[in-house]
Parts: C-alpha cells; structure tokens; sequence
C-alpha cells in the first residue's frame, strides 16, 4: 500500500495537517500490532519519505514523535 500526503501543512494544507500525519503514523502502528497478535506474523512496518528541506520539515513534521 503506498499513501502520499506530500508537505503536510504546505501548498494549501491546513495548519493542523501536521498534527494528523502523526496521528496517523500512531494509528497505524497500534493496528499493525494488533495484527501481529491476532496473525502471529510480524509485524507490518511504515516506511516514510520525507522533504528534506529545513523548512518544509520543521513546519509539516513533528520530527520527535514520528521518528518513534
């Protein structure tokens, strides 16, 4: 599965767009291991690319809680 939210908050996001890409990314993390429990898989990774603008990153990420 591939999702592409590109700069959140830039180019006519909304300032709260940061807020819900983490909240996303912690979604997902507790379903994917709830998955792992119910499946005895391991559990599904989210791998993230992100700008690498200093600007772009410091104000569409919140860097210390979606690196966790």
């Amino acid at each position: 599965m591939e999702i592409d939210w590109e700069y959140p908050t830039i180019r006519g996001g909304q300032a709260d767009d940061k807020y819900y890409l983490t909240l996303f990314f912690q979604e997902f993390k507790e379903a994917a291991v709830a998955q792992a429990v119910v499946t005895g898989q391991p559990r599904l990774l989210l791998a993230a690319a992100v700008a690498a603008n200093q600007e772009i990153v410091s104000n569409a990420y919140e860097i210390d809680k979606i690196s966790k």
